[in-house]
């Protein structure tokens, strides 16, 4: 049985956070619910979930500070953030990915496409540390190949 967290959800909207639930709870995934900027970032340091989804407008911190806290701390940068917000505008958009987003959903937001884009980035995260857990254990000659130019010279 799994131990960690799938899914941190961090938002102060209680409506957003019951669809999220329901949603959660469809596919199967371990989630853990903050109400607030401050302690979804306690929680990110303590459960280090796959993934958390962040809303940006939030009473205290928002959640662009909350990802450049996780994005600053050894322990939680490599987590992804998904933002999950009323915020349309380009300019916030960037913003989000600018403090190290991987992803933007905004409110009102599709349930199928939530559930899509969760499962893309955890995939993609799960991936990611099976890679650097096979590079850990191997020698150098079994990483793998960086640049162009080293692809090239092998495919000749």
């Amino acid at each position: 049985m799994r131990s960690r967290i799938d899914v941190l959800l961090i938002d102060d909207s209680v409506t957003d956070l019951r669809l999220l639930l329901e949603l959660m709870t469809l596919r199967d995934l371990r989630f853990s619910v903050a109400r607030d900027g401050e302690q979804g970032y306690r929680q990110a340091v303590a459960l280090k979930p796959g993934l958390i989804l962040l809303d940006i407008h939030m009473e205290g911190i928002d959640g662009f500070s909350i990802c450049r806290q996780l994005k600053a701390n050894p322990q939680t940068a490599a987590i992804p953030v998904i933002f999950l917000t009323a915020a349309t505008d380009l300019v916030t958009r960037l913003e989000g990915f600018k403090v190290g987003g991987v992803d933007y959903i905004t409110k009102p937001f599709n349930e199928t496409e939530v559930l899509a884009r969760v499962g893309v980035h955890l995939g993609l995260a799960a991936r990611r540390v099976s890679e650097k857990e096979g590079r850990d254990g191997a020698d150098e000659s079994a990483r793998p190949l960086i640049t162009p130019d080293e692809v090239l010279v092998v495919a000749a």
